[in-house]
């Protein structure tokens, strides 16, 4: 059992770090994919979409600062390098010159990715009340994401 520099106890907190530390990794390097798109995006709806990526990527950059303190508040070091992102991440990087509709594409399947790792990382939460908040939060947010780019998909 983990105490934190407060004097809680987490019961799983080896465990909750674990997950959260690859929740972590998949959304800093969503992230970094989202910022690739945002810079590299070409196309009739460029100005529409290099604003909602802006706005996509400042959220996934809010949410890996929020995952890395809650992984620190468990009294775990959290991964902060490229190098272990690389090695905890489920998402995969992306080429720059890609269409339109295959950014959108990817971001979709990414965030879905995403909101199936942060139901995973809650069951692994067990009685931790505020990780299982934060995740929500982060769930809603992927899950809306999927739901707008699905939208913006030509089918």
């Amino acid at each position: 059992m983990s105490q934190t520099h407060a004097g809680l106890a987490y019961p799983n907190a080896e465990k909750v770090s674990k997950s959260l530390s690859h929740l972590l990794a998949d959304t800093f390097v969503l992230y970094v994919k989202t910022l690739n798109f945002h810079w590299n995006f070409q196309g009739p709806q460029f100005l529409t979409l290099h604003e909602y990526f802006e706005g996509q990527y400042e959220t996934l950059a809010k949410l890996s600062d929020e995952l890395a303190e809650r992984i620190r508040q468990l009294g775990v070091l959290a991964p902060g390098s490229l190098e272990q992102f690389k090695q905890l991440t489920q998402i995969k990087e992306s080429e720059s010159n890609l269409s339109a509709d295959k950014m959108i594409k990817i971001l979709a399947e990414d965030h879905l990715t995403l909101t199936r790792a942060c139901q995973e990382a809650m069951k692994v939460s067990d009685e931790d009340e505020v990780t299982k908040d934060m995740l929500i939060q982060q769930s809603t947010f992927h899950d809306k994401s999927v739901w707008i780019l699905g939208t913006l998909q030509h089918k």
